[in-house]
């Protein structure tokens, strides 16, 4: 299966959203939606379409999106060099993170989130040696806005396109400006809109009232299928990173400049969590991006021993089967 999608060949990707509906499938039957709390603005929004379609259909929907994720994900990843070589390793990565618990098997808007932060990285990865990057950053800044009025603890996440710009270019005070720009946009529309209802005090408070009682305890009462995929995933990710740093110079300086990024949103993406109100394990899609990366650089690296990198990723399968499939 490695070797499968090691080679750059259009076939994985119509297995892709076989692998997703074959994770996804038992939404059929009865599928969760997140309720939200009140700083998440646009959610509240679309909670109610959620509830008056079927589970079937709200499936469906997740699937397709995911699926799409995948794709999408797959091709700017190529299309921007990120790893050393075009492979469909990253697509495969990321379907079997974001469907490793029976927690992600819901409508939730950090699978919201992903997409539209697969969307800023290809706009942050297009600033690369160029001169005319003002769209790239603007669009960069509305995005996230979006994506935190959709679900508050992407609040850190505006500091991505900062990295980008700090990273792949020279400072420049008027791009830093049109970025400002970009995310106050989302939030005075929006701010507009409460005021004509008198709700824009209510709307602001409830912004503010995301940043207090950030929670610094993530105790979980967990099973032991859980536990394991949690330990596999840090284990895995670890021996990740410790790749990376062996080929760190080896890669072109635009290589190890997205590497650099992709690391900075890894550790925004586990300090989001201070701000999670609710289910932990239910926010760790946010770390699929990343995880995704980081995963298909090493099985991509790992050119000695093929038949123990396919017992690892067998595993790795078994593992997640083991934890959807347990309760």
């Amino acid at each position: 299966m490695i070797r499968f999608f090691k080679s750059p060949q259009p076939a994985a990707l119509f297995i892709i959203p076989f692998f997703v509906m074959l994770l996804w499938g038992r939404g059929v039957f009865g599928i969760d939606i997140w309720q939200g709390s009140s700083e998440n603005h646009l959610w509240n929004l679309l909670i109610g379409v959620f509830h008056s379609l079927p589970s079937w259909l709200n499936t469906l929907i997740m699937a397709s999106m995911i699926s799409f994720q995948a794709i999408y994900f797959n091709l700017v990843l190529n299309k921007h060099e990120v790893l050393y070589r075009n492979s469909y390793l990253p697509s495969l990565f990321f379907v079997l993170c974001i469907s490793s618990f029976s927690e992600f098997i819901q409508v939730h808007p950090a699978h919201f989130v992903n997409l539209i932060m697969i969307r800023v990285f290809d706009k942050c990865f297009s600033m690369f040696k160029n001169e005319k990057a003002m769209s790239e950053i603007f669009d960069c800044g509305f995005l996230i806005s979006i994506a935190v009025l959709l679900y508050f603890p992407a609040v850190l996440f505006v500091l991505v396109p900062m990295s980008a710009i700090v990273v792949l270019r020279a400072f420049n005070m008027r791009e830093y400006i049109v970025l400002i720009t970009g995310l106050a946009l989302p939030f005075f529309f929006v701010s507009v809109a409460m005021f004509w209802g008198g709700n824009h005090i209510a709307f602001w408070n409830s912004l503010i009232s995301g940043f207090r009682n950030p929670n610094y305890s993530l105790e979980l009462n967990l099973d032991n299928a859980t536990k394991a995929v949690i330990y596999m995933f840090a284990v895995m990710l670890l021996l990740s990173l410790i790749r990376i740093r062996k080929n760190y110079y080896k890669n072109a300086i635009r290589t190890r400049s997205y590497q650099q990024i992709i690391f900075f949103y890894l550790l925004l993406a586990i300090t989001t969590f201070v701000f999670v109100k609710g289910m932990v394990i239910a926010h760790l899609p946010v770390l699929s991006i990343p995880a995704g990366v980081l995963l298909a650089y090493f099985f991509l690296t790992s050119k000695k021993r093929p038949m123990l990198t396919e017992v690892l990723f067998w595993t790795m399968c078994a593992i997640i089967a083991w934890s959807n499939f347990s309760v």
